[in-house]
């Protein structure tokens, strides 16, 4: 007679299996296209720590093990009953790990899935099914209404707006009413509200499916940041997981109980990207995908010095500033080295910037940094030369 242990049928539901199912597909598939920054072979894009004052590194050699061994438990979480969780919590903690070596790796999809498995492994061990639930659903609903409230600047409008309207021919006449633009945010918020609410989750699948079907077609026909191309077939599949069945379909009637999100999760994902808004959290946690507000920053330096200090398969990507002077964009650098766009923040562009001077100030290099202006279409800039940026702490 085989034996179900209690917590296979209540505790481990159909969604929370399938939850990290998607995940770690979609894992899998970006990290395939990022291979750089979690298997390193040739990376010339300077690794940042998450936090300053701990600067390690693992090495060519410990990096990749600890790639493969988050992916490996997170599919081990995924297929197999026998210690799912701690498997679960060996994954989370590897890619921690991993995130804390380079903050370059916490990309907003790290940050989206790392969330939704630790909202898994804890509600697991509380044994809660249906708050664990209620908080994967609230973690999705925010994110479209952040990313919506996000894109309503004016950096939007006059920069990301027209460039998404332009890829197509029969778009391109849109970029003549830039106030459209407003309701590309507005949608997005629409449909966070509409996955808040129970009557209209289903309205609020179609939606989010159309929206990332839009994004998928919009970005293959530009060719541009194919690492997340897996993220908007993830994102629609996690959709139909967490919101197209009814409420209680997967839970017994014990479970059928009002309850809320984690309170946690209500404050990281309800609360704080408010204070974005006046520049109080980092960027990264306030959920602003393709809202054309984060910082940017250029290198330059003489041309005599392109051969020393600029890696070979970045030369293409140059900008010439004058008959003497070379750009290296940093979104370049980091898109042609890993694949995906660097983390945006003036501590990290610094680092990078740093680092990338011990090479440049011999030949007259300097940085500038851009920082956009939420309701003012304009950039601040800054521009520091290497021998400032050498002698800072």
């Amino acid at each position: 007679m085989t034996t179900v242990l209690p917590s296979e049928t209540t505790t481990h539901t159909p969604i929370s299996i399938w939850t990290i199912r998607i995940i770690t597909l979609a894992f899998f598939a970006q990290m395939l296209l990022s291979t750089n920054l979690w298997f390193p072979y040739d990376r010339s894009y300077p690794t940042i720590p998450l936090l300053p004052f701990l600067s390690f590194s693992f090495g060519a050699t410990l990096t990749p093990l600890l790639s493969g061994l988050f992916l490996g438990c997170f599919s081990w979480a995924s297929c197999s009953p026998k210690w799912r969780e701690q498997a679960l919590w060996i994954g989370i903690i590897s890619l921690f790990l991993l995130i804390l070596e380079d903050i370059n790796r916490f990309q907003a999809w790290v940050y989206i899935y790392t969330t939704l498995l630790s909202i898994v492994g804890w509600n697991w061990r509380k044994k809660q099914p249906q708050q664990l639930r209620l908080s994967l659903q609230f973690t999705m609903a925010m994110v479209y209404f952040w990313t919506g409230a996000q894109k309503l600047n004016i950096q939007f409008i006059t920069d990301v707006y027209p460039w998404l309207v332009k890829v197509f021919e029969a778009t391109k006449w849109l970029a003549e009413y830039p106030n459209l633009g407003y309701g590309v945010g507005l949608f997005e918020i629409l449909l966070g509200i509409t996955l808040l609410i129970p009557k209209t989750q289903k309205i609020g699948v179609l939606l989010g499916t159309g929206l990332h079907l839009g994004i998928l077609i919009l970005l293959i026909s530009d060719e541009w940041n194919s690492v997340v191309y897996p993220w908007n077939v993830a994102m629609i599949a996690l959709l139909f997981t967490l919101f197209w069945k009814k409420e209680n379909d997967d839970l017994p009637s014990s479970e059928s109980l009002p309850m809320r999100p984690n309170l946690g999760i209500i404050i990281l994902f309800g609360v704080l990207p408010f204070f974005d808004f006046f520049q109080l959290i980092p960027h990264c946690l306030a959920l602003g995908m393709y809202s054309g507000t984060s910082m940017e920053c250029d290198l330059i330096l003489d041309d005599n010095g392109r051969a020393n200090c600029v890696p070979p398969k970045l030369h293409e990507k140059l900008l010439y500033q004058s008959d003497t002077q070379s750009i290296l964009s940093l979104d370049d650098w980091g898109v042609e080295d890993l694949n995906i766009p660097p983390f945006a923040s003036e501590r990290v562009y610094r680092a990078v910037a740093k680092e990338f001077c011990q090479c440049s100030h011999s030949y007259q290099g300097y940085a500038e940094f851009y920082y956009p202006e939420r309701w003012k279409d304009e950039d601040r800039q800054s521009v520091v030369s290497c021998q400032e940026l050498l002698q800072e702490d």
